[in-house]
């Protein structure tokens, strides 16, 4: 695997998300999950024992794009919202090749895996 994020607006940039992370809309739970490629990072939120929903960012983003959606995900879902491996967030800082065998981060937080 190759690291990624190495330049110092990287600690700036990485100050904000935690700021931005601090005013998430609705209660939340922040997890770090080991996988096969890296550590991934998840923000939880929503009813514990409600139907899981797993939210993935696009490319170049990270979790916090679905903070203006969180509360209606919230109001029915157990929400798992993704910091995917290789982009800007807090999970493992590089492009991961992925060849197969890896593993569902939220799934393996909630149990479900």
């Amino acid at each position: 695997m190759t690291p990624v994020f190495r330049t110092p607006a990287a600690a700036r940039l990485m100050a904000l998300y935690r700021q931005g992370l601090d005013r998430w809309p609705v209660p939340s739970a922040h997890t770090h999950v080991p996988t096969r490629q890296g550590e991934t990072f998840l923000v939880s939120f929503g009813p514990e024992g409600a139907p899981p929903l797993i939210l993935l960012h696009g490319a170049q983003s990270n979790a916090a794009s679905w903070m203006f959606d969180a509360a209606v995900w919230a109001a029915a879902f157990r929400v798992h919202a993704i910091d995917m491996i290789g982009e800007g967030g807090q999970t493992a800082r590089v492009l991961a090749f992925l060849t197969g065998g890896g593993e569902c981060p939220a799934a393996a937080a909630s149990g479900t895996a």
